[in-house]
């Protein structure tokens, strides 16, 4: 969306859509539904409330929902632990006390496409963090405690407390474990801050694309000589289909 700014009083700006933009045969690419859900993601607009079109060579296409595309890349999510490490809400600030420490006795790295941490630098990352008296709340916990309270109320926790005991063994959350379990992406986002300091935004930009999950998809389609032309393929529609679609 192309989006104007508009003065308001008491120093208020009004944010008002001025143009969209459209491909050639006619199709805007922003889906008509612009409410998002609680992690920023668009909500999705199920099949049966949209209507079915269809290009000149035979793509089906919806209306309502923008340009769908052909290969869905899901986006990763953070695991608790990451989400903590990584944001305002570790107050003990282990990852900035990790980073300034390797960014000291390192005065150069590599560039951003070659540079990666290594086994050993993770090694002393998770050491730091177990030193560091870092603490966040397990999601399995938190869910559990409510369920227990949930059982009281209704009165089945009596019976059931030997597998609520057994359940709270097993999700009790094992800082040395998640470290271990997320290593790969927790390496990548501590490269990604360490690349930062010496690269700054542009090279925190071609370090992420190097692992973007959307731009390898892309880049092994476009290896994939056979698929891509698949993909572009007309496909066989009836006239009367076609017809009727552009009226």
């Amino acid at each position: 969306l192309v989006q104007t700014t508009i003065d308001l009083p008491y120093n208020g700006k009004m944010k008002l859509t001025t143009h969209k933009y459209y491909i050639p045969s006619g199709r805007c690419i922003q889906a008509i539904n612009y409410r998002h859900d609680r992690v920023g993601s668009t909500e999705h607009v199920p099949d049966s409330l949209s209507k079915v079109f269809h290009t000149l060579h035979g793509r089906e296409v919806r209306d309502g929902g923008g340009i769908k595309p052909d290969i869905e890349i899901k986006p990763d999510t953070a695991s608790n632990i990451q989400s903590y490490l990584m944001s305002v809400i570790d107050s003990t600030e282990t990852v900035l006390d990790f980073v300034i420490d390797y960014v000291a006795k390192h005065p150069t790295i590599d560039n951003p496409s070659k540079f990666e941490l290594t086994n050993a630098d993770y090694e002393a990352f998770k050491q730091h963090v177990l030193k560091s008296g870092f603490k966040y709340d397990g999601v399995s916990e938190k869910i559990l405690k409510e369920l227990v309270k949930t059982a009281k109320f209704e009165g089945y926790y009596d019976d059931a407390k030997p597998e609520f005991d057994a359940i709270e063994s097993k999700l009790k959350h094992n800082v040395a474990k998640d470290l271990d379990y997320n290593r790969e992406r927790i390496m990548q986002a501590l490269a990604s801050d360490i690349i930062g300091i010496y690269y700054y935004q542009r090279g925190t930009i071609e370090y992420t694309l190097k692992h973007d999950k959307q731009v390898k998809a892309a880049e092994k389609l476009l290896d994939d000589s056979k698929e891509y032309k698949e993909l572009l393929a007309p496909r066989v529609v009836s006239k009367s289909v076609v017809s009727r679609n552009r009226k």
